[in-house]
């Protein structure tokens, strides 16, 4: 009798454990159970960073690199948990993610995109490409609860400036510049061999929050974008990414005339402020034998439309 008992127990115990086991694994098995997550960013072509909750900071999980539906979203599956989920766009020429390798010790606060260095110039960086975050540090810093069914949007804006250069024709006038066109077939351009900017003051890469470090840029080019009607050349710049110490962007404009010009070199610095999303417009006025005459420096937002835009141009 006492024998039976000894085994009736011994069953008992492990029947208990048995269960025990199997509700931990079904506890374990609902906790990991992936859920359905809809991310809305009304583009296509971008890119997510995926951080999962690894207290105390949110360390790599995952990235999506397509599957964009035509109105920017597609739908993952996650693990119930805490989330950070970092958006961008990049056209990577010269510029690429830092760091290159996405690990699991990879935290969202170590991601950066950076340009690189400029093999022919000691202290210089290459021109940004066009790079898009989220509009604002907030809203790449959100933390989502991922419970199942939920929306995560992001609204991107380019993180990066321009610099733009008009080259104009004018006479001066009671301290004024009055606009002199030039006649049908003739442009500025036809005695100018190429256009160089000497850019000082810009950053070397860029994160949410805005610019990182303190660089130059060097950038040439012999072909204007566009003449306009009255034969003057509008040149769209380089991308730049704002300068981490916020210090306003220096830029050395020069013109180079073509050989056997009799027109003179030209060099005139420029100050002013590369910011984030905007375009840094420098319009350089010339007489007719290329003498300066003035210059207006000013800022205005980068046009969503593409290029040909003439609505900063008025």
């Amino acid at each position: 009798m006492k024998g039976r008992n000894i085994v009736y127990w011994a069953l008992l115990l492990l029947a208990a454990s048995c269960v025990r086991e199997k509700e931990g694994r079904e506890i374990e098995e609902s906790v990991l159970a992936t859920r359905s997550v809809t991310l809305n960013v009304g583009m296509e072509d971008v890119s997510v960073l995926i951080f999962g909750r690894n207290d105390p900071d949110f360390t790599y999980r995952s990235s999506i690199v397509s599957g964009w539906d035509t109105q920017g979203k597609t739908s993952i599956r996650l693990e119930v948990g805490d989330y950070k989920f970092l958006f961008f766009k990049l056209s990577g020429l010269h510029t690429f993610l830092d760091p290159e390798s996405l690990t699991n010790a990879v935290t969202f606060a170590d991601i950066k995109v950076k340009a690189e260095k400029d093999p022919a110039r000691d202290g210089y960086v290459w021109p940004a490409d066009e790079l898009w975050f989220p509009e604002s540090a907030a809203m790449a810093d959100e933390i989502y609860s991922i419970q199942g069914g939920e929306t995560v949007r992001n609204t991107l804006t380019r993180a990066v400036g321009q610099i733009v250069l008009q080259l104009k024709r004018g006479i001066p006038e009671n301290g004024e510049i009055d606009s002199l066109p030039y006649p049908a077939g003739k442009t500025i351009m036809d005695n100018i061999e190429k256009v160089s900017l000497d850019i000082a003051g810009v950053g070397e890469a860029a994160d949410i929050r805005g610019g990182i470090g303190n660089s130059k840029v060097f950038w040439t080019t012999a072909q204007a974008n566009r003449i306009t009607k009255s034969g003057f050349a509008i040149f769209e710049g380089p991308f730049v990414f704002p300068s981490g110490t916020g210090q306003e962007t220096n830029v050395n404009v020069v013109l180079l005339p073509k050989s056997g010009s009799a027109f003179p070199e030209l060099s005139k610095q420029v100050k002013g402020k590369v910011e984030r999303n905007k375009r840094l417009v420098i319009t350089l006025w010339v007489t007719s034998t290329y003498k300066f005459i003035g210059i207006t420096v000013k800022t205005d937002p980068i046009s969503a439309e593409t290029d040909g835009d003439q609505g900063i141009w008025n």
